[in-house]
């Protein structure tokens, strides 16, 4: 989902709400409608219910100030259903009908040998995500002796809780590098446990597990790690996801797949 299908679905659901409160205030709303014209230069109010004709209008005083207002708010609110529901059926349609990806397939459709020989006219999503997974970094040693743990995707990683996020991030088809070197000015080069790719910003993201958080000698640690980021432009909620976890308690996976959905604007609704 590119940015603009996004907008298109965070658009049709602000509509949807805004068409939910608007006929709500129709539905409560009396029956009837309210005139309005001009007495020594100030407004004046008729009340005329549905039906009747201008010789049977009421007028109505300061008492009705309330009535007048639930009946024009009610008159606005049923224009303005009319004319949103105009506009939620075109973002429907253009969402139906749109597809980010088309252009990029004229190209990718294309025999090898042809693709070859020039270069698209749009950047090309696959070839972008390819070569920045094939970019080569020297990643952190593992001790002698280290237990082995591997992902699905086939690298190895420190523990049974990475193990779990790189699964995850996978199965979700979120490109990452796991422990890729980053350089952070005034620390230096770190490692983040997971450099991530977001398909949707075409920017890269961190991720770091912070798994022994019960240890106060860790804490103290991780604690500096982040502020180390955030000193750097990495905010926690922008492009940083943190996960925690102690002896007590675990990592959890649906915490994982809604950190990921969320982080990475991954979520269907938009």
């Amino acid at each position: 989902m590119d940015l603009l299908q996004r907008e298109i679905r965070r658009k049709k659901s602000e509509y949807d709400r805004l068409l939910e409160k608007a006929q709500k205030i129709i539905d409560s709303a009396p029956q009837g409608r309210i005139r309005v014209s001009a007495s020594h230069g100030k407004p004046t109010y008729y009340f005329r219910n549905q039906g009747e004709r201008a010789n049977e209008e009421r007028y109505m005083s300061k008492k009705d100030c309330d009535r007048i207002k639930t009946l024009v708010e009610a008159e606005y609110a049923k224009k303005f259903v009319c004319e949103l529901e105009k506009q939620i059926q075109n973002l429907a349609e253009f969402d139906e009908k749109y597809n980010p990806y088309s252009l990029s397939d004229v190209y990718n459709e294309m025999p090898i040998g042809k693709r070859n020989l020039f270069v698209p006219y749009i950047d090309n999503e696959e070839v972008i995500v390819k070569d920045w997974q094939d970019e080569v970094f020297v990643a952190k040693s593992y001790e002698p002796g280290t237990i082995e743990i591997y992902s699905e995707k086939g690298e190895r990683v420190r523990s049974k809780s990475e193990k779990i996020i790189a699964d995850k991030l996978y199965s979700m088809g979120v490109p990452y590098k796991y422990e890729a070197p980053l350089y952070l000015s005034g620390v230096g080069t770190v490692y983040p446990d997971f450099t991530l790719y977001n398909l949707l910003e075409r920017k890269e993201m961190y991720w770091e597990h912070l798994g022994m958080m019960d240890k106060p000698e860790y804490a103290e640690k991780a604690v500096r790690k982040i502020l180390s980021y955030e000193k750097n432009g990495i905010y926690p909620g922008q492009n940083l996801i943190l996960t925690f976890e102690t002896s007590k308690c675990p990592l959890n996976i649906r915490v994982v797949e809604n950190m990921i959905a969320n982080g990475l604007n991954l979520n269907t609704l938009y």
